[in-house]
């Protein structure tokens, strides 16, 4: 999808014409979005959709707005429908922003978590314990003046999701010159305005996921009282999501479920914003996901809050009111990096789990080595692709008695010892690397200790294992442990009991030697195939900043990356930079698009 630039005079009319613009460029995004929504997809989403009773949520949140957000969803709808989309509701718009998030909180975790304790116990649990593959990966940067060439704020972000052509988010420029909005930005294609990032001219936002959790399982036994809500049964907790045969399951108690709120009160005021204040007003209004924001505005404020209800969670597990949104503001001469992962003290409110703190050290890194940004070196960034857990399998690979053995597995480890760490598309290095961790994961799983992971979930309904299966995968879910395992050894106990992992390295070694001379590059096998049949070589991995998501173990083919990639320039607007996927030969290169030349 191209920039699409809407204008109009009014906010109304500005809202009418996106969506009916938006129907011209991305029908058959919308028509998909659209059939999510009524839960006609044919997959096992649809029951997922209607017990989750997401659609009653859109549908009292909108009866919910106040009149003027109301009239500007409103005019959406009618755009939309005025282009031939004639079943898109008034409140289809805030089913349409559910249905991008009814997956993006911690339900799979939960469920993972709950799997992994039934079949290891608790303490074995707790070693394999790390943040959703499914939902880290992006990262967001911010630099005040002082660090920035032409005295002005730069703000860099790369929105990570299931990749897909089209992109998820649909680039933006929107104009209402009675109303004197002017932003640019991302939004998703069925929803008004923009959202997670956008830039007025005179302030700019970026966000990641804060990985907050803001969903609870409850157990539900056949006799809990329940009354029925749309054919769904439903507790005092919320709607019962999976329910066996015998009438007990789980309920999942959710904060819109709760507040019949999904934030769309932000929309205005977010177009309407001038100055970090403004937008740090407006996230008030934001409920969930949870996010990481970073505001900069031209007269140098710089903010990093939190945005979102969370529910402030007891040592029970029950919630009792909402956590204090954290709020910092970051000096001319200083930095700030959100990836998802634990930045201090006020990350322990918002989850126990976070990501893995990869990616945000080597941003930290990066930030620290260079004195001076623009938005072409600041974009740079986000094609960093070391992986800083190489440097501790290296230490771990270098400890191993390999006097016994034979040259060509000797051969495997000096080129992995030799090897700079990045996983670059065109290195051989790093796919040899990817090969001994697959088979390292793979011998880990088929251990006795592991083995019971593969045995199906104790929820019974129908098809967890096809939607939930980003999370109930152990592959993904070991290889991410693996990393923190051989920095610290401990943090295995008591798993490090069962097996001997210089053995499972060993014998890694030992498969892959006879096949060195075969491996390719990196980008041989480390592919995303758009729909049109184009195969994408990609550098990066899971735990780099150009975090490319695959599946070790099982699969080298990326599933999961950025999703767009963007710099602001707080000093002009014009020289920021950004892409989404769409630009395939652009983002498959790590790289940006000039802003001034989209908008031209």
């Amino acid at each position: 999808m191209s920039v699409l630039t809407v204008r109009a005079a009014s906010l109304e009319a500005l809202a009418f014409e996106q969506g009916r613009r938006t129907v011209e460029v991305a029908e058959d995004r919308l028509l998909e979005d659209l059939a999510h929504v009524q839960a006609v997809t044919g997959t096992v989403w649809d029951e997922f959709w209607s017990r989750s009773l997401l659609v009653r949520t859109a549908r009292r949140a909108h009866e919910r707005l106040d009149d003027e957000t109301r009239g500007f969803v409103d005019a959406y709808a009618a755009g939309v429908r005025a282009a031939g989309i004639e079943d898109w509701q008034d409140w289809t718009s805030l089913g349409v922003f559910a249905v991008h998030h009814a997956l993006f909180g911690s339900l799979g975790h939960h469920l993972w978590r709950r799997h992994a304790a039934r079949v290891l116990g608790p303490d074995a649990a707790r070693a394999l314990a790390q943040e959703v593959p499914a939902l880290s990966g992006s990262n967001a940067w911010v630099v005040g003046g002082r660090r920035s060439a032409d005295g002005a704020p730069l703000i860099g972000a790369d929105p990570h999701r299931i990749v897909t052509v089209p992109s998820v988010y649909q680039r933006v420029h929107l104009v209402a010159g009675d109303a004197d909005v002017d932003v640019v930005g991302l939004t998703f294609p069925g929803v008004p305005g923009v959202q997670h990032f956008g830039h007025t001219g005179t302030v700019a936002w970026a966000i990641t996921n804060a990985m907050a959790d803001t969903q609870r399982l409850v157990d539900v036994e056949a006799d809990t009282p329940r009354d029925v809500v749309e054919g769904v049964s439903v507790t005092a907790d919320g709607p019962v999501v999976l329910e066996r045969p015998d009438g007990s399951g789980v309920a999942v108690r959710s904060v819109p479920w709760l507040l019949d709120d999904l934030g769309f009160a932000a929309l205005l005021p977010l177009l309407r914003a001038r100055t970090t204040a403004d937008v740090d007003a407006a996230l008030d209004h934001w409920v969930e996901p949870v996010n990481d924001v970073l505001v900069a505005d031209v007269d140098g404020a710089v903010l990093h809050r939190v945005a979102g209800r969370v529910p402030w969670r007891e040592s029970s597990g029950e919630w009792s009111g909402w956590v204090v949104p954290h709020r910092r503001r970051v000096g001319p001469s200083e930095h700030a990096v959100v990836a998802n992962h634990r930045q201090g003290g006020h990350s322990a409110a918002l989850a126990d789990e976070l990501a893995p703190p990869h990616r945000g050290r080597r941003l930290h890194q990066l930030l620290a080595s260079s004195p001076t940004l623009d938005a072409e070196t600041g974009a740079a960034l986000h094609a960093d692709t070391l992986l800083l857990p190489a440097a501790h399998w290296q230490r771990r690979l270098g400890e191993l008695a390999m006097s016994s053995e034979p040259a060509e597995v000797r051969q495997v480890r000096d080129r992995l010892l030799a090897w700079d760490g990045h996983m670059d598309a065109a290195s051989t290095d790093a796919a040899l690397f990817a090969l001994v961790r697959s088979a390292v994961v793979r011998r880990l799983v088929a251990h006795p200790a592991l083995a019971p992971l593969h045995e199906p979930s104790d929820d019974p309904w129908t098809g967890p294992e096809e939607l939930f299966a980003p999370w109930l995968r152990p592959e993904p879910r070991v290889a991410l442990a693996l990393d923190r395992w051989l920095e610290d050894p401990t943090a295995a106990s008591p798993l490090l009991t069962s097996f001997d992992l210089d053995c499972t390295l060993l014998a890694a070694l030992r498969e892959v030697a006879p096949s060195v001379g075969d491996v390719g590059p990196w980008g041989d096998v480390h592919t995303f195939t758009t729909p049109d049949g184009e195969v994408l070589r990609l550098g990066g991995d899971d735990g780099c900043v150009l975090s490319t998501s695959s599946l070790p173990g099982l699969d080298d083919r990326v599933w999961r990356g950025p999703v767009a990639r963007l710099v602001w320039s707080l000093g002009d607007r014009s020289r920021s930079r950004w892409t989404v996927p769409d630009e395939t030969d652009v983002w498959a290169a790590g790289s940006t698009s000039p802003l001034e030349e989209d908008l031209a």
